[in-house]
């Protein structure tokens, strides 16, 4: 199996085309170095970026477009972007937990700690 390799990029409401773009450029720069890799450009907070004046998120329509399939890209959000960038991707929706689930959650993490002198 190929190893992965992930380049990642946290958005925020400051982020830039030219701070994403340095992101695709050094995941490409590897995976011509490492053939045997797949690559992953993770895009962290990517609604955060929607937030900012400098409008970052154009630059993913030349970039996905543009894509030779050398690596994979990976958008996390706590909201929907707008449409023109969510039609180019897969779209996993997750809906807010239940208090059972939070329930379960909790009750795993209690039981999973190391409580010992407390």
């Amino acid at each position: 199996l190929p190893s992965v390799e992930v380049f990642s990029y946290q958005c925020s409401p400051l982020s830039t085309s030219g701070g994403i773009e340095q992101v695709f450029e050094a995941a490409n720069r590897y995976k011509a170095e490492a053939q045997d890799t797949v690559v992953v450009v993770l895009l962290d907070e990517v609604g955060l970026a929607e937030q900012s004046p400098h409008l970052p998120l154009k630059v993913l329509h030349k970039l996905l477009d543009e894509a030779d399939g050398g690596q994979a890209v990976v958008g996390i959000s706590n909201w929907a972007l707008d449409p023109a960038k969510m039609n180019r991707a897969v779209h996993l929706y997750r809906p807010a937990p239940t208090p059972a689930d939070l329930a379960v959650t909790a009750r795993g993490i209690v039981e999973g700690a190391s409580l010992k002198g407390y």
